[in-house]
């Protein structure tokens, strides 16, 4: 027995993310946003009915549908990187710092691996010449 269909999206996105990050918790945290998506979607004709009523104030414009759909409160997100709660991952501080880190770590390799080919060359000439 597998998931409903209507997890279709959240099976696709656990078959590209690499191994390394595929931890339980990391499931967990999908599954769950995608339930909490899914059950404010379900209660579609609620919000349809509290719009007549004027009492919906949470309320945004889903571009890729052009439907309204209820906006989630902050503490029911969760961050897919770090897995806390509060924030999505593209806000994320950890991730942001973590991107930096690795950039300076390639810039770092980059630079050795230049070093270790200027230090190959002059010993070559040297060695010609003898």
């Amino acid at each position: 027995m597998g998931l409903l269909s209507s997890y279709k999206a959240v099976i696709i996105n656990f078959n590209a993310t690499p191994t390394e990050q595929l931890t339980l918790e990391h499931v967990i945290s999908h599954l769950l946003n995608e339930e909490v998506r899914q059950a404010s979607s379900d209660d579609k004709t609620k919000q349809e009915e509290e719009e007549v009523n004027g009492t919906l104030t949470a309320v945004g414009l889903c571009a890729c549908h052009s439907q309204m759909v209820a906006k989630a409160a902050a503490h029911d997100i969760t961050c897919f990187f770090c897995g806390k709660k509060g924030h999505y991952k593209s806000k994320c501080s950890e991730k942001i710092n973590y991107e930096k880190f690795k950039q300076e770590e390639e810039k770092k390799k980059k630079g050795y691996a230049g070093a270790a080919i200027s230090l190959d060359s002059s010993t070559e000439s040297k060695g010609s010449t003898l």
